[in-house]
């Protein structure tokens, strides 16, 4: 025989307080059936008193009570449990239609929610739940931001901020621990450390389907070690936002990892968004250390970036953007193929690591900037309560844009783009009506750059090109082709106002080879000094031995092409010539290269 856990049941939807002197959660009502009244107000009071420290719900007539508080309810100073799946129904509603400011502020630790549907709390700083100061508090199970359906919006201001609060759970992989949210998910605060975001959807109905988000997904701007996401079945579902589906500032050691973002449930139609993940070090938000790796990004119209000077050690790994999340490689429904813009960008910082992501079905799957080609503005919270008093926002532009983005930056560099598959789906096939400029953009004066062991095809422009950079190496690469079959690519490599390029083996990496490349597999152009071509296979497969024919070789064109070196390269299939320089009053070097033959 046991005790009964103790307990402080609700059985009224009033608002009213405890009665002074009363036995704890009494308001000095009663029931039809003589029961005395406890409404949430009441019991909260009690909790903060020192009654008990369980809050549960037996509502009488009702499957899911709504509470409505007519002001905000008391903060919770001390350790509580409330549990709305006490209730007949499962689940209780709090609805913030007659008040404003915060539904649930946590501020004792070790606290836990569930079972709660809390919305409505629009009023000003409204906010569904804080967890202040203390921590080890736990999330799970909810429904905010939605009404008790959990597929219709209700929208609070916010759904759920942690402000210098450590080691708490937002979600747990427990089965029906995962919370419906509708968007706005906040960890603020240099003493947020430790905190987890597992295993919810965000943006997402109850059903898989229905779209019950805005513009912000998950906000990090402050603290360390938090994660969002694990390993199998922890990953959150986040789509339907207008801005950011995660977004990291000013934090350090942030672990994003095997999250779905952009498309439903099923992985088929995207649900609407702007950025997938978004990680920025400017100005005072410095960054160390963030990971985002094993991630699906789809629908959206740049899928993870990287931004600012003040990002260190940042590793973007084994990622999937673009395609479906169903295996079938096809592009997402709901979007047409010209929306999405970017796959993986990283402006302005140095020292990032690129490694075996696959990338496809953006006008450029991948964007290497010496300096930020953007415009941004974060989440500012002037008063330190959690509210962003400046909405967040940022815009790219392309290589192409006139907008030069802030030249205060010096350029940067130091970032390894290797072992990618880039135009090519997870199939390693190119996507049905695919639409894709460039595969790897290089520009903004971006400085030290290895690619290196990419395959990179299926673009209808360039595969790669060098648009504006100092001392970049392109080695091992695949360029064109994987297996022998043209995937629809123009040029192999565009080399535009460069200096310092090398096009070769390095160390313990054998040369590119470039095939089935419409125009040219090496075309130079612009303002391009002190380049090496050597040591490739172009027009031919691995081994030398199969055709991968390109309309011309390598094509060097211009006045200003200064210090050109093409040696011992392997020259083979060129419908036009296989070399080919205009390059009036200047001279290039040509040696050791086989053209024609195998």
């Amino acid at each position: 025989w046991e005790l009964p856990p103790r307990q402080i049941i609700v059985n009224s939807v009033a608002d009213r307080p405890a009665l002074s002197g009363a036995n704890c959660c009494d308001t000095g009502e009663k029931l039809p059936n003589g029961d005395a009244e406890c409404t949430l107000r009441a019991a909260i009071e009690a909790v903060n008193a020192g009654c008990d420290d369980r809050i549960t719900f037996a509502v009488p007539d009702v499957a899911i009570p709504k509470i409505t508080p007519q002001t905000p309810l008391p903060a919770l100073n001390v350790k509580v449990e409330i549990d709305g799946t006490t209730q007949s129904g499962g689940k209780v509603e709090i609805s913030g239609t007659d008040a404003t400011g915060i539904c649930l502020d946590l501020q004792g630790g070790n606290s836990t929610v569930r079972g709660l549907v809390i919305n409505n709390f629009t009023g000003e700083n409204g906010l569904g739940i804080r967890l202040f100061g203390a921590g080890k508090n736990a999330i799970v199970g909810n429904y905010l931001g939605t009404d008790v359906s959990g597929n219709v919006p209700a929208f609070n201001g916010a759904n759920i901020i942690v402000t210098n609060s450590s080691n708490n759970e937002i979600g747990t992989t427990k089965p029906g621990e995962g919370n419906v949210i509708g968007d706005a998910v906040g960890i603020v605060g240099k003493a947020s450390t430790g905190n987890a975001i597992v295993a919810n959807r965000i943006g997402i109905g109850a059903d898989g389907t229905s779209v019950i988000g805005r513009n912000l997904g998950i906000v990090v701007g402050g603290g360390g070690g938090t994660k969002i996401g694990g390993t199998v079945g922890a990953g959150n579902r986040i789509g339907g936002f207008s801005e950011f589906a995660i977004e990291v500032f000013g934090s350090s050691d942030t672990v994003i990892e095997g999250n779905f973002i952009g498309l439903d449930v099923p992985g088929v139609r995207a649900l609407g968004g702007a950025v997938g993940i978004v990680v920025v070090g400017i100005n005072e938000f410095n960054d160390s250390k963030p990971t985002i790796r094993s991630n699906r990004v789809a629908g959206v119209r740049a899928g993870i970036a990287i931004v600012g000077d003040q990002v260190t050690g940042a590793t973007v790994t084994d990622n999937v953007v673009g395609p479906r999340f169903d295996g079938s490689g096809t592009l997402p429904t709901g979007v047409d193929a010209n929306y999405a813009k970017f796959g993986i960008r990283v402006d302005g910082a140095p020292n990032v690591q690129v490694l075996r992501n696959i990338v496809t079905g953006a006008d450029m799957n991948l964007v290497v900037a010496g300096k930020p080609q953007m415009e941004y503005n974060p989440c500012i919270d002037t008063d330190g309560d959690g509210w962003c008093e400046t909405p967040p926002y940022l815009r790219f532009y392309s290589p192409e844009a006139p907008f030069g983005g802030d030249e205060a930056f010096p350029p940067v560099g130091g970032v390894i783009v290797a072992a990618n598959t880039i135009g090519l789906n997870d199939k390693l096939a190119l996507p049905a009506g695919v639409k894709q400029r460039v595969g790897v953009a290089v520009y903004r004066g971006a400085r030290d750059l290895q690619i290196r062991n990419n395959i990179v095809a299926g673009h209808s422009e360039s595969d790669i090109w060098l648009r504006d950079g100092v001392r970049l190496q392109l080695m091992q690469n695949r360029i064109g082709s994987l297996d022998g079959f043209a995937r629809n690519s123009q040029v192999g490599v565009i080399v535009d106002e460069t200096s310092d390029v090398t096009i070769a083996p390095s160390g313990s990496f054998v040369g590119n080879t470039i095939g089935f490349q419409k125009v040219a597999a090496v075309l130079v152009r612009g303002f391009a000094t002190n380049l090496l071509v050597r040591g490739n296979q172009i027009g031919t497969g691995p081994g030398g031995a199969v055709a991968w024919p390109n309309g011309s070789g390598i094509t060097a064109a211009g006045p200003n092409i200064i210090a050109l070196r093409i040696e011992n390269n392997l020259i083979n299939g060129s419908v036009t010539h296989g070399v080919s320089l205009e390059l009036p009053g200047n001279k290039a070097i040509l040696q050791g290269n086989r053209i024609g033959v195998s």
